[in-house]
């Protein structure tokens, strides 16, 4: 999975409008199986993450695992996001 640069600009401008400055955090590339790779070879796109995992040191289980949850506040962020970006693709 590669993000195209100018769509990954794109997300890290909104990511860092929607929540302010020091919210971002870059990962740094890794091997995943995700099926979205296949639509970025089709259209530009950006994959990202919104962590949701709350605080302490027993809060962070896979999204399979059967004590998962998450930091319901999380919701609101990627809600603004994606908002963003729809918009700005309306615009254009």
């Amino acid at each position: 999975l590669f993000n195209h640069k100018e769509e990954t600009a794109l997300v890290k401008k909104l990511v860092q409008f929607c929540t302010g400055n020091g919210q971002l955090v870059e990962l740094p590339p890794r091997m995943a199986a995700e099926d979205f790779a296949y639509y970025v070879l089709e259209v530009p796109g950006a994959f990202f993450m919104i962590g949701a995992h709350g605080e302490g040191e027993n809060t962070c289980y896979a999204n399979h695992h059967p004590k998962f949850d998450f930091e319901e506040n999380a919701m609101e962020v990627g809600g603004k996001v994606f908002l963003r970006l729809s918009a700005y693709y309306v615009m254009e």
